[in-house]
């Protein structure tokens, strides 16, 4: 009997150790979210606690909400990658809604919002969204539209990539140097 609980033994320590090693399906799994991250400031920059911010996904209508801390900072997590409308409102202050807000994939998107106080106005939209930062990594990337492709003069030398390419960030144009040698010419001393 002691021979067949020291086989049972071996046998279940060999079985947690293959259950050990297995990943589970979620780590192979590849993500299709964003996170939101931001602060809402009313004018003067100060914070304001406790805000109300909701999340709408303009293709899905699906909204998203959460409640600032008491620094005024909050964090969606999770957010399927797409467009959103992001608005926030607070007692005393007006709502204050960011209009075709992009959330990209795999990446920390942060958004601050300014609430106007009430009495001032009654609704601020906000458009023309200013390009995400993405301070969770040092990675510069650049994407360039169809149009603007399009509407870059190009060179008959093709030159017009290398001229796209200096509209990105971090990017700078070499400078040639050009080296001249003097040769003195000897002459004979008379």
């Amino acid at each position: 009997m002691k021979q067949g609980s020291a086989k049972l033994f071996v046998l279940f320590s060999f079985l947690l150790l293959v259950l050990a090693a297995v990943q589970p399906p979620s780590a192979n799994a590849q993500a299709i979210s964003g996170d939101l991250v931001g602060t809402i400031l009313d004018k003067t920059g100060a914070a304001v606690p406790n805000a109300t911010v909701e999340a709408v996904n303009v293709g899905t209508n699906v909204k998203y909400a959460t409640v600032a801390g008491d620094s005024g900072e909050y964090r969606i997590n999770n957010l399927p990658a797409g467009i959103y409308n992001i608005s926030a409102s607070s007692p005393n202050f007006a709502t204050t809604t960011v209009n075709g807000y992009r959330v990209e994939l795999n990446k920390t998107n942060s958004q601050t919002i300014t609430l106007e106080i009430k009495g001032a106005v009654t609704s601020v939209e906000v458009s023309g969204v200013a390009a995400t930062l993405d301070t969770s990594t040092a990675q510069l990337q650049t994407t360039f539209e169809g149009k603007e492709l399009g509407d870059l003069p190009s060179a008959s030398s093709g030159a017009g990539v290398l001229n796209l390419s200096l509209l990105s960030s971090g990017v700078a144009r070499r400078r040639r140097r050009r080296w001249s040698i003097s040769r003195r010419s000897a002459s004979p001393q008379q």
